[in-house]
């Protein structure tokens, strides 16, 4: 095991967008809700511009204010919630700061696409878009942070510390760096830092020769090493833990209660 331990991710519940399908089921969606303003014209954009046009205002707004909302989630949010600022606090922070490049953004377009019309200035211009935008933000990140989990740090191995007599049942190309267990019918799947294999054995032995060491079953087809997980997710009463390797692994109810019980999962 990688003699270090697990920082508390304070930042459990920023994990939106978690994937590129995320990503991409968001854009489809934002996508979607720019081409209804295209084609229902709010603002008055449905009598001062033509259905062209009304594509490029709407597809270009939305775009840009979807690229520098995703772009601060990803970047800005976790590092002002690092710096040990509440996370609806950070979120509204994020939806001012991006508030100012998509208010450029449409300043530009409207100076563009409908130059007769009067603008206010900037600063006003700004202030329409923050009061939509931090909100918006605030929001998200209260909706993701609700339904995350924290994890207490795992106890950082000592050097000299005896492994337990499982650790030699892991083939050489492995390492011993062993993250988690996965039952697959009669074989076990081990997963370390290095890669993944297959051992045959039962789970319930594995379990057994791994007694003393900071790991805990988690699932009837799983084992899982308290240093690898990264973060937990809750949804409803589903509790999943998301490995540093990118697996993610169930939490069966009976064993939720043995992890909290150890002290690895907090509400």
């Amino acid at each position: 095991m990688v003699d270090r331990p697990v920082a508390k991710r304070e930042n459990a519940g920023l994990g939106w967008p978690r994937n590129p399908r995320d990503i991409a089921v968001n854009a489809l969606a934002t996508l979607g809700i720019a081409l209804v303003a295209a084609v229902s014209g709010p603002f008055g954009t449905f009598y001062d511009l033509s259905l062209g046009a009304r594509l490029v205002y709407w597809l270009g707004a939305f775009g840009v204010g979807w690229a520098i909302t995703v772009a601060s989630i990803l970047i800005v949010l976790p590092r002002l919630v690092g710096w040990g600022i509440a996370p609806v606090a950070a979120g509204a922070l994020v939806g001012a700061f991006g508030a100012l490049p998509l208010a450029l953004a449409v300043f530009g377009i409207e100076s563009v696409l409908r130059p007769e019309l009067a603008l206010p200035g900037i600063l006003e211009f700004y202030l329409y878009v923050a009061t939509i935008g931090v909100p918006v933000t605030a929001g998200m990140t209260w909706a993701n942070w609700r339904t995350a989990l924290h994890v207490t740090p795992a106890q950082a191995s000592r050097p000299g510390t005896a492994r337990p007599a499982f650790f030699a049942r892991l083939p050489a190309k492995l390492g011993k760096d062993l993250l988690a267990i996965k039952a697959e019918d009669h074989y076990l799947r081990l997963y370390t830092a290095a890669g993944n294999d297959l051992l045959l054995m039962r789970l319930t032995d594995a379990v057994e020769e791994l007694d003393g060491y900071d790991g805990l079953r988690v699932h009837r087809s799983y084992w899982v090493a308290h240093a690898a997980i990264e973060r937990a997710e809750k949804t409803g009463r589903r509790v999943t833990l998301h490995l540093v390797n990118g697996m993610r692994v169930p939490v069966s109810r009976s064993y939720a209660a043995d992890l909290k019980a150890l002290g690895w999962l907090s509400d």
